[in-house]
């Protein structure tokens, strides 16, 4: 399955196209790591 990014808030950079998507999928993993270290705490 692919990602629309069109469905993520928008990020601060100046970047376009597949560097920009980069940045997107950079926040969305660090995101992730965020949630699943505070799920992990919370079991």
């Amino acid at each position: 399955m692919n990602v629309n990014f069109g469905l993520f808030p928008p990020v601060a950079t100046n970047e376009r196209g597949r560097e920009r998507k980069r940045v997107v999928a950079q926040r969305a993993l660090a995101d992730l790591d965020s949630w699943l270290g505070r799920r992990q705490a919370a079991e």
